[in-house]
């Protein structure tokens, strides 16, 4: 597979599955009731309505659509000031614009209709895509990127909510990285306390959030998808809202103490 499309693939591949079980559980039917255990766990459905923002005209036309993955750009992570990953995935999702026939003249088309994405439901588990323009990163690239990543998201900072929706807390539950055509995974066991990494058929304990994100700096890893699950026990995030590298989580501190102090690595038989 060329390396330039290897972050696509993964994408394309959560994407394909995620249909297929859906296809598997309700076939010919794109929308399902009640929803399947995919919709209900991961569709964000969203309705898009333009305004345009220089004569306040409105567009007819109203946009429904449901999807599993969010992508955005790996610079929204990566730029500074750190902590402000929700704004800057917000401005991103509100950026698209067309043209409006009341503000427009056929030698200067006025693209001043601003699309709105309103999240009409909140799902179990937000995943986004980030989309990188290399094939490869140095560690100052990575370690500006995973310092980006924040632990918590809250979702009516990154998507507008209907109205009297209650805001909810999302925490950072599992990331799949990239490294020379090889791809990784970590997620966060509840039962442990602990990060957990997955390598093909080896799996073994990664320490806690801080030594995640030492390893994909180290190893000059490049994360493609973030999973944020809905933090049933948190309806604001904390204060401060703290990017990556701290020590411990409130998201983790609420689970469970864990059984083991060591998991060992093992090979899983396949």
């Amino acid at each position: 597979i060329n390396a330039e499309y290897m972050g696509d693939d993964a994408a394309e591949l959560l994407d394909a599955l995620l249909n297929y079980f859906h296809d598997c559980i309700s076939p010919e039917q794109k929308i399902c009731q009640p929803p399947c255990f995919v919709h209900a766990g991961m569709a964000s459905h969203i309705v898009e309505k333009g305004k345009c923002t220089k004569c306040g005209t409105e567009s007819n036309t109203t946009n429904k659509y449901s999807t599993f993955l969010h992508y955005i750009p790996a610079a929204i992570l990566t730029g500074r000031p750190l902590g402000q990953m929700e704004e800057r995935i917000q401005n991103h999702l509100q950026s698209d614009f067309q043209s409006c026939e009341s503000c427009s003249t056929k030698s200067k088309p006025s693209l001043t209709i601003q699309i709105t994405k309103t999240l009409q439901s909140i799902p179990k588990v937000l995943a986004f895509v980030v989309v990188w323009d290399c094939e490869e990163v140095t560690k100052e690239v990575a370690s500006n990127l995973v310092a980006g990543i924040q632990e918590y998201v809250v979702v009516d900072r990154i998507f507008r909510l209907p109205d009297k929706s209650p805001s909810r807390v999302f925490s950072l539950v599992g990331v799949v990285c990239l490294y020379q055509r090889h791809y990784l995974c970590y997620f966060y066991h509840r039962g442990l306390g602990l990060w957990v990494l997955f390598d093909d058929n080896h799996m073994r304990t990664a320490g806690n959030w801080d030594s995640v994100c030492r390893s994909m700096v180290e190893g000059h890893q490049m994360p493609l998808v973030l999973y944020y699950r809905l933090n049933s026990e948190w309806r604001t995030a904390p204060s401060p809202l703290s990017p990556s590298l701290s020590a411990s989580s409130p998201a983790q501190s609420a689970m469970p103490t864990p059984m083991f102090s060591t998991f060992p690595s093992f090979r899983l038989r396949i």
